[in-house]
Order: C-alpha cells, then structure tokens, then sequence
C-alpha cells in the first residue's frame, strides 16, 4: 500500500526505521512532507492524501484535527481512524509498538495480498559483498524482493514474499539465501548484537566482566539496554589512562611501557586480570586509538579486542579507518561480536578468526 507520511515537526530520527518496519509488509511510503512556517496545512493535507491510500501524520493533532473538522465530524483523541476511503494514523510522538500493534495491522487489512518477510542480520560484510554472495538469488524471477539496510560494520538482509507466493518457491529462495549469509549471520529476528550477547549469556547461565578503554563503557552501555542484563552482567572498568590501566585493573607498568597502551600485550592483562578480580565466566577488553591522534604516528584507528574465559583468552587486532566516532562505533560491534562469537562457537570460531589476522 502507498502511504503519506505529513508531519510538523522533524522526523528524521525514526523515519527511516519506520519505513524499514512498513517495507517489511509490503508497504511503502510513497510520499512524505514537513509542513513548517506559513504553509497552508489543508492544501498540504489534500496534496498528500491524493498521493496516497493511507497517512501517517506526526506531530500537533491540534493542527490535524482543526483542519478535518472544518469537513468532518472526528473526534481529537482518536489516533486510528478512516475518512472518504483513507486510512489515517496519528502520532504524537514516534512509538514502535504503535506503528507494529495498530498502524501495520490496519493496513494489513486493507490489502489483498499480505507480505512476510525474512531477515538476517549479518555482520562484517559490505552491503556490495553481500548482494553479490546473493546475486543468483536476487535475480528470481518470482518477485521475491531482497532489500538492504546497512548501518556500521552491520546490514540487515530482509527477504519479501507475497501469501500468493508459491511455498516451494519461498523455501529455494529463502533457504537459499540463508545458507549463502549463514557464516555473517547472527540473527534472523529484529534483535541487536547486544540483545543476542545478553541471551546467549542467560541460556547459559554465565556472567560477563568489562575493562575498556577507547570505547569508554559504550560496550557496558550497549549491555545493559538489553532486558534481563541484570542477570548476566557483573561489571565495567573504564580504565581510560594508562594509570588507571595499571591501577584499576592491574596491568604491569613495564609492559605499558614496553609495548605501548594500545597493544595485544596490554589488552591480554586488561581481560585476564578483569577475569580473576571478578570471578566472571567471561570477560571483553578494548584498547585502541580512536583518533586524532595516537601513540604512534600513523596508528589511528588500530585496536585490540580480548575476549575468553578460563580456557584462554584471545586477542583480535583492528584497524578502522574513519573520524573517532566512527573508529569507536566499530570497537563496539566488534567487541560485542568476539563475546557473541566466543558464546555460541566457541574455539571453531577463535580458529576462524586467527587464521584471518
């Protein structure tokens, strides 16, 4: 279905994962204005629902409904309702739960034909490496559509099918994308990394320690947004200076000295030392440079991530390229990846990533 979405305020936060949501479906924002200053709001308004089969409008209901009424009889705390063939949607404020539990639904039931779609949430492949993994797929001619969502060091892979769709079809196309993504996939529900971490850690009744550095508690931060971290997460040291490297977490001044801050040495005694302090069955550690400027010349943007248990700890080494907001976004994902790695596979996984390095 073709949507509207008018608005009186800014949207940009949420719109795009909005219309991740509504795509999902099958359907799509077709057409989408910000009313501001001395705009005429009712030729807006007439302007948008001849685009569209549906509107979603967010902002002052006060505005909306003052222009309706001059036509129709509503009611101003209605946030679903239908007028002359048009759906409309009102939000005050961006809610998720809303968009899925009543916007989608009434859509749904004005279509014909209702779409599911499949996701994979991969991780360390480019949105280019993966549509051509996919190539042989995304050429059906079934109109099974492959959308891609990238975001940093991520992309989400979303498969749409029709109900109409024959199910020997869906099942080569689908499980064939599947098992052209399984090595990048981490997901195949609208869950994050950390969400994934925070369930693989409560299955298997285990506790997680932090000591970070460059991503300055951003690892302990992703953690405990996820529901249920309470049960799962012990602790975080920010130990950001070389002193309170040595200080807080016990690692040797003379192998700060030796081998630098930012080192594999450095990080291996950040995580084992976090590990017998807390008594945690695993532990993560960051060490990098995030920029503008490092240890070394021409070191921006290297990193260490350690991640193990009582069998070993391993240590993975980066090197982003990007501003320092970037650089530290990566160190994030990817110590949050190692510790969903380290969870679910275990050494097939270690051995895996080595070999790469």
């Amino acid at each position: 279905m073709h949507i509207g979405f008018l608005s009186t305020k800014q949207a940009c936060e949420f719109l795009p994962h909005m219309e991740k949501l509504l795509a999902r479906k099958g359907h799509e924002i077709a057409c989408s204005v910000c009313v501001s200053g001395e705009v005429d709001f009712a030729e807006t308004l007439n302007y948008v629902a001849m685009q569209s089969q549906a509107i979603i409008y967010y902002g002052d209901r006060n505005r909306l409904f003052d222009t309706l009424k001059n036509d129709y009889n509503v009611d101003p705390k209605q946030s679903v309702f239908e007028l002359n063939d048009t759906f409309y949607a009102v939000m005050d404020e961006y809610n998720e739960s809303f968009v899925r539990e009543s916007i989608i639904p009434m859509l749904n039931g004005r279509c014909k034909t209702l779409y599911t779609t499949e996701i994979f949430k991969t991780f360390g492949r480019e949105e280019n490496e993966l549509k051509d993994l996919l190539k042989n797929h995304i050429k059906n001619r079934n109109r099974i559509v492959f959308s891609f969502y990238p975001s940093v060091c991520e992309c989400e892979v979303a498969v749409r099918y029709s109900s109409k769709m024959p199910r020997d079809t869906v099942n080569a196309v689908v499980g064939g994308a599947r098992a052209a993504l399984k090595s990048f996939t981490y997901s195949e529900s609208d869950t994050t990394l950390a969400e994934c971490v925070v369930k693989l850690l409560k299955a298997e009744k285990k506790k997680v320690c932090v000591a970070e550095s460059f991503t300055g508690g951003a690892v302990a931060s992703s953690l405990t947004l996820c529901a249920g971290a309470s049960e799962v997460f012990e602790e975080c040291v920010v130990c950001y200076a070389n002193e309170s490297k040595i200080r807080r977490v016990g690692v040797e001044r003379a192998t700060v000295e030796t081998f630098g801050a930012v080192s594999a040495d450095t990080v291996y005694e950040m995580a084992a030392n976090m590990l017998v302090q807390s008594g945690c069955d695993i532990c993560l550690a960051t060490s990098g440079n995030a920029g503008p400027t490092a240890e070394k010349d021409g070191e921006v943007g290297k990193c260490y991530i350690a991640v193990g248990d009582s069998d070993g700890i391993h240590i993975f080494e980066h090197n982003f390229l990007g501003d320092r907001k970037y650089v530290t976004e990566c160190g994030v994902k990817y110590a949050l990846y190692y510790l969903f790695k380290q969870l679910k596979f275990k050494e097939s996984f270690v051995n895996e990533e080595e070999n790469k390095e």
